[in-house]
């Protein structure tokens, strides 16, 4: 009792970008939203962004991470620290 969840957890996602979507030159945004406590975004093998706080809404920019052809391997690393309530 009193205790909230605390560790670590991983998402994992590919997706794919439709072919024309490169021609758009419009930017491709990951949102994400109810996140607890630190985020860490991994796009394609490589760290995309970090963020920290609780239930915040945040956006990452995946348009450098976009290659014609290839899927998107979208991976979101979340770590909430021990709590104690009264």
């Amino acid at each position: 009792d009193g205790l909230d969840y605390a560790g670590t957890v991983w998402f994992r996602k590919q997706v794919t970008i439709p072919p024309g979507y490169m021609s758009t030159q419009l930017p491709l945004i990951l949102s994400l939203d109810m996140v607890d406590y630190y985020a860490t975004v991994w796009v394609n093998g490589q760290r995309a962004a970090s963020h920290e706080g609780y239930f915040q809404q945040w956006h990452v920019n995946v348009t450098p991470y976009l290659k014609p052809g290839k899927p998107l391997d979208i991976a979101i690393q979340v770590s909430a620290p021990l709590q104690l309530f009264d």
